[in-house]
């Protein structure tokens, strides 16, 4: 009898198992991680009034220039509800300039948030001032799976930046950015690679759930347009502006906390540390999470000269970054006298009981500072 004709099958059958078995063990991991998570707590926000979108052209003659025509995919946007739309048609800004700049396959429309809360604030509290909020669309490209489309997208970014400036005639000469995910890379390409923009042209950058760090570079455009950032990258901190990278935490799964992380950032915040707020947001949720978008609205406010005519973010960079730090970080008083109680809710990470991604909380009644 032929023993050797039964070793090869029973020697593939052994292989399809094993194979079947580790494919089945990947099955199972993925879907405990795409669906075990902590539940969203975040509270939602309203708009007073129906948001209005202001189209821009890049070119004060007319709207559809030669420069609007050789980027026929993306508009530049003004946010405006109730009877700011009015003067904002008119083109009438006078305003501190915010851009918001979305990210892969993202909406001008997700500024709503951050610019309705923002104006809302200036109107409650009659400040002197208030913020002009920007939004450009591109079109929901997938910029996060193509890196043809970065430069582009890059290019009407600083071209939105000039004319956004242009609009305030030389008051203020700089301007806030605030992107989302890709956005957040897209915002520090306009500033370090685009000739024709001066890196200090942004008082503040602030990323929401950027991939600082991505895990796949999809095609080689993809790799040099990140590896011409980095290497011009100290240009940012060198120019005075300050970078502020803030993370989602476990319930972000398509862009995890590690990859958030800016070396070069001022500050680098998870949404799960940051006062007030304490809690994991998703990719999309970051955008809109109310408790987060007060902290973002309230430090920007505190980033305000209002001695300055008209009031302008601060040229004081250790103000501005002490502005984000209270808000984003408030770390401890080693002067504080024994007498003095905290209410202080402290985040930990159980990295080898619960996994790396499973954050517990823990609020102590009072906490003594010594």
């Amino acid at each position: 009898m032929n023993f050797s004709s039964f070793k090869i099958p029973v020697v593939y059958f052994i292989l399809l198992s094993i194979s079947l078995f580790v494919f089945l063990l990947y099955i199972v991991g993925a879907a405990k991680y795409l669906t075990d998570h902590e539940e969203n707590t975040c509270d939602m926000t309203y708009m007073f009034e129906y948001p209005q979108y202001v189209r821009i052209g890049l070119s004060s003659k007319q709207d559809d220039s030669p420069e609007d025509l050789h980027f026929p995919r993306y508009r530049l946007f003004a946010y405006g509800e109730g009877f700011v739309t009015e003067r904002l048609r008119r083109m009438h800004f006078n305003g501190i300039p915010v851009l918001f700049i979305p990210g892969n396959a993202g909406s001008h429309e997700q500024v709503r948030s951050l610019a309705s809360i923002s104006l809302r604030k200036s109107l409650k509290s009659r400040s002197p001032f208030h913020f002009d909020y920007f939004t450009v669309s591109f079109g929901k490209e997938y910029s996060a799976l193509y890196g043809g489309v970065l430069e582009e997208e890059t290019v009407f970014v600083a071209k939105c930046i000039k004319r956004i400036l242009a609009l305030y005639q030389g008051k203020p000469n700089n301007i806030i950015l605030i992107g989302h995910s890709m956005g957040g890379i897209i915002a520090k390409g306009a500033l370090l690679t685009v000739p024709e923009i001066s890196s200090n042209v942004a008082s503040i950058l602030i990323m929401l759930a950027t991939p600082n760090k991505p895990s796949l570079y999809p095609d080689l455009t993809f790799l040099n347009y990140y590896q011409s950032i980095i290497s011009n990258i100290k240009d940012l901190k060198n120019n005075g502006t300050t970078v502020i990278s803030i993370g989602g935490g476990p319930r972000d799964i398509l862009v995890p906390s590690s990859q958030t992380i800016d070396e070069h950032a001022d500050i680098n915040a998870l949404t799960t540390s940051i006062p007030g707020v304490w809690r994991s947001t998703d990719h999309l949720c970051i955008l809109w999470c109310k408790q987060l978008i007060l902290n973002i609205v309230r430090s920007l406010f505190d980033c305000v000269d209002t001695s300055q005519k008209p009031p302008a973010i601060t040229d004081n960079i250790e103000t501005r970054l002490k502005a984000f730090k209270w808000h984003f970080v408030q770390e401890l008083k080693k002067n504080i006298g024994p007498e003095q109680i905290m209410q202080k809710k402290l985040n930990y990470q159980m990295k080898m009981v619960s996994g790396l991604k499973n954050f517990k909380s823990n609020m102590f009644g009072a906490v003594k500072i010594i």
